[in-house]
């Protein structure tokens, strides 16, 4: 009968054996057994050899001096006999931090398994060994919120607040707590979670303040309380966890910093559901617990793929304008043309995440001041645009006229002294003015001679005009020193419009020139879908409704399965219906929750789809097969 281990150093000699065969990679017959021995074992045995952490089954390292002979021999046994021995070494525990290690260390060797359990050496912790050994491993936690209070909190600040206060809550849920508190490290990452939903993500920082007000969390959880009831108290055994108490202790002021809040959605689909069975440390039901690494790349990879869906498409249009200048937005009705264009404007001006709720004041007014915004309409004309005269009155009450500036000729104004003021022009302010509806203006007549200006080949002084009533400019309203107009290089411009709306003429080929156009279509609109919550559940189906809707109208030439439908007899795919007639919907409830498609239809679509079908043979007939289309039936 083979000898069992009796010691540590028993062990460390039969895990150096096992990675001795595993790099012996030449001799096929000991690589192949040590592969299937370090792959299919089920308790593993774990130690630092010269600075790096191994693994091996504790069956195989139970007998002193394996062997893959001696091994084979033991094929009988079923590991209780090295379980037994082993017990005294060392102690059994589950850890994901462990298991993401082990994965890594089977992946060198090409192979893979499902999580485990391990042997830690006794009187040690996880910890000390990925210290011992020099690792750093980032470890998941999730994070609630669960006041609008601390929430607007939480967002504005960059922070985590515990929102537990010694001698108010249960004590074992302070406990609990804080226990899980102090295992949380820097760099480690939190999902921002308010109730079931999970809306971003952050890297843990240091506390940023110092501060002679040092208690411990050991202490803390030891006596429910520690001595300090005013300013910043830092924690001796935390570097990241700390209280703010500078309003006095009666305020919540346990918190932890993040970097930011990553991919932050004002409205999002992502859920903690799954998070029972990847929890490993305290509860789903306190304020924080641990998540599996798994758990939490999954939740932020959707977190991702919600963001960039909403703002990808942003980027890239942002990139565009800022390449011509000029971009105008077109698409079907309802596809977020105007909520796009300010998005865009947003990206051009803060180049950085935002959100109309966690924005500082300082981004609210550098927006106000950097973003223009004019809806063009029939009577709308040069005066109102560029310039014109005002009547006003005298001391006497005699009416009279002056000239003054329009909207345009304003914020070109107020974007040239900022271009002037910067001494890299490359990389001054941008000025981004957007003007809805473009075409139902008359362009010729709102512009002007600004057709020339606005030539993303002649900003600044090259494309400088003098204006319709340049001949009543006093000296204050000199432009840049003179009498003449131009455009600043720094200012941008983004239009929107409707292809088939029908009071208006065709552009002319001379304006469509100077602006590049990207087409805003009905499927890229339905991003805007994935950010309602109220919709979260029923998307899919939204989208069917409206993909079959949509198809009905005219196939979507570049989906293949689409190929054999026809649509309707001369509507394209400009006749599409955009998504923002479908969030319509969390208007239309019913008490079961479900949505009353027929309200939409009735009160939404129905409308405008006859207007798009009126005048053509048997109208009522295709009318009556989008309304199928729409609510899924046979025609």
């Amino acid at each position: 009968m083979n000898e069992l281990i009796k010691t540590r150093d028993d062990v460390i000699d039969n895990i150096k054996t096992l990675y001795y065969y595993l790099k012996n990679k030449d001799n096929t017959e000991l690589f192949n057994f040590a592969s299937q021995i370090i792959k299919n074992g089920r308790v593993y045995v774990v130690e630092i050899i010269d600075s790096h952490i191994c693994f091996a089954p504790s069956r195989f390292v139970g007998y002193k001096d394996n062997t893959l002979e001696k091994h084979k021999a033991n094929n009988e046994k079923n590991g209780n006999d090295t379980n037994a021995v082993l017990y005294s070494l060392y102690t059994r525990i589950t850890d994901d931090r462990l298991n993401s290690l082990f994965q890594k260390e089977l992946a060198m060797y090409g192979l893979s398994s499902h999580n485990k359990d391990f042997w830690i050496p006794k009187g040690t912790s996880v910890d000390i060994l990925l210290n011992n050994a020099g690792i750093t491993i980032k470890r998941y936690w999730l994070a609630r919120v669960t006041s609008d209070d601390y929430w607007q909190q939480a967002l504005d600040n960059h922070i985590w607040l515990t929102q537990q206060r010694y001698g108010i809550q249960n004590s074992t849920a302070v406990t609990q707590i804080l226990d899980c508190v102090r295992n949380i490290k820097t760099d480690d990452v939190i999902l921002l979670a308010y109730g079931n939903e999970i809306y971003a993500y952050g890297n843990v920082m240091d506390c940023p303040f110092a501060s002679n007000q040092v208690s411990s969390l050991a202490d803390v959880i030891k006596n429910n309380k520690h001595q300090y009831n005013d300013g910043i108290v830092r924690f001796a055994d935390s570097d990241v966890f700390y209280e703010d108490l500078k309003d006095g202790c009666e305020n919540w002021g346990q918190r932890i910093v993040v970097d930011q809040w990553h991919y932050y959605l004002d409205n999002t689909s992502v859920t903690t559901q799954g998070i029972t069975l990847e929890i490993n440390q305290g509860n789903q039901r306190m304020s924080i617990c641990g998540v599996s690494e798994k758990f939490a790349t999954e939740k932020i990879n959707e977190l991702k793929k919600q963001f960039e869906m909403k703002d990808l498409f942003i980027s890239r249009i942002s990139k565009l304008l800022s390449e011509n200048h000029n971009i105008i937005l077109q698409g079907a009705p309802g596809t977020g043309k105007t909520y796009l264009a300010k998005q865009i404007a947003i990206q051009m001006i803060l180049e950085k995440e935002y959100d109309e709720k966690t924005a500082s004041d300082d981004e609210k007014k550098k927006l106000d001041k950097q973003c223009g915004f004019v809806q063009f309409h029939p009577s709308y004309d040069y005066t109102d645009f560029v310039e014109g005269l005002r009547p006003i009155n005298d001391k006497n009450g005699n009416v009279g006229f002056e000239r003054r500036d329009g909207i345009f000729m304003t914020f070109c104004r107020k974007a040239l002294e900022a271009y002037k003021n910067t001494k890299d022009k490359k990389n001054s302010p941008k000025y981004v003015f957007i003007i809805d509806e473009i075409n139902r203006g008359e362009i010729s007549k709102i512009f002007g001679e600004l057709f020339f200006s606005i030539d993303p080949g002649y900003r600044g002084t090259d494309g400088a005009v003098y204006t319709q009533y340049g001949n009543l400019w006093k000296e204050v309203d000199c432009f840049d020193g003179g009498k003449k107009f131009y455009i600043p290089e720094n200012v941008y411009i983004i239009g929107t419009m409707n292809d088939i709306d029908r009071s208006v003429e065709s552009m002319d080929f001379a304006f469509r020139r100077r602006f590049a156009f990207r087409e805003v279509t009905a499927k890229e609109s339905q991003q805007m879908l994935y950010t309602e919550t109220a919709m979260t559940e029923k998307v899919d189906e939204i989208i069917g409704r409206m993909n079959a809707l949509n198809d009905a109208i005219c196939p979507d030439k570049h989906d293949g399965s689409n190929s054999d439908k026809k649509g309707i007899e001369g509507l394209s795919s400009a006749y599409h219906i955009g998504a923002s007639y479908f969030i319509k919907l969390v208007n239309y409830k019913n008490e079961d929750g479900s949505f009353d498609y027929n309200q939409l239809w009735n009160n939404h679509l129905k409308g405008l789809l006859f207007e798009y079908l009126r005048g053509m043979p048997d109208s009522e007939g295709k009318l009556k097969t989008l309304e199928n289309a729409f609510f899924g039936k046979q025609s």
